[in-house]
């Protein structure tokens, strides 16, 4: 007589046909719709992505209660409290872990080695991927609308007003970051072009006041992709100007 298999002999892609199979049998009823059968799978991913992360954070090592290095000074800072227990939001629900706590005193500053180690935003209750989709949508839309938006997106609902703490949060931060470092993170990841055309040209315009005339100075550079070596500009051009006379090589105001 064949032995059983146990779970662990079968394949991930046979476990997933079964639990595939599970929910057809649970959910599938007559006149289904395609909604429906989409909304089922969705819930399925949720269900099994809260326990995955548990599963993996909890086979990280136990954290050791050594001095860690501060992350401003550098100097080893002993352990002030053990086992501070943290739950944040997740992409996949809610997920609990515990991190000894260090205080450097030289610094005024605290930190959670783990913390770091895994990631996590220093404050608030969310991940970093899920705070990243929280803002995303907080800096586009207002946040009444935001809330609503979110929820044709997501399943687990998100308030108005968490993604007020969270621009706030992130605000903040970003008013006392080393400017030169945010700004060279902020900069566009795309290659620059090998060729930028520009046309210039000044006009001298009536205006009211004591001086009857001043020049107006225009440049253009046409839109990305709108010119080839096969046609030419066919698409609206960006420009600035100056409503006052400027010294060759001023920078002109963009529109």
């Amino acid at each position: 007589m064949a032995r059983k298999k146990g779970l662990k002999q079968y394949s991930k892609q046979e476990l997933l046909r079964e639990l595939a199979a599970r929910v057809a049998d649970e959910k599938f009823h007559d006149g289904m719709t395609m909604t429906e059968m989409e909304v089922a799978a969705e819930e399925l991913k949720g269900e099994a992505g809260e326990p995955s992360v548990a599963l993996m954070l909890a086979r990280m090592k136990p954290e050791k209660p050594t001095a860690k290095a501060c992350p401003k000074c550098g100097k080893r800072i002993a352990v002030k409290a053990r086992d501070r227990e943290r739950t944040v939001r997740s992409l996949s629900g809610m997920v609990t872990f515990r991190r000894n706590y260090h205080y450097c005193e030289r610094c005024q500053y605290g930190f959670y080695p783990v913390d770091r180690l895994l990631s996590l935003p220093e404050e608030g209750e969310l991940t970093s991927e899920l705070e990243k989709r929280v803002l995303d949508f907080a800096v586009n839309d207002v946040y009444g609308e935001c809330a609503s938006r979110w929820s044709l997106h997501y399943q687990q609902p998100v308030s108005e007003n968490l993604f007020r703490r969270v621009a706030a949060r992130v605000g903040e931060q970003c008013e006392v970051a080393d400017q030169g470092r945010l700004q060279e993170e902020l900069k566009p990841r795309c290659q620059a072009a090998e060729v930028l055309v520009v046309e210039v040209d000044g006009s001298m315009l009536p205006i009211r006041g004591q001086e009857p005339w001043k020049e107006a100075k225009v440049g253009v550079t046409p839109a990305p992709g709108s010119v080839t070596a096969t046609r030419s500009v066919a698409e609206p051009f960006r420009g600035a100007t100056s409503s006052r006379t400027q010294a060759p090589g001023a920078p002109l105001v963009p529109t």
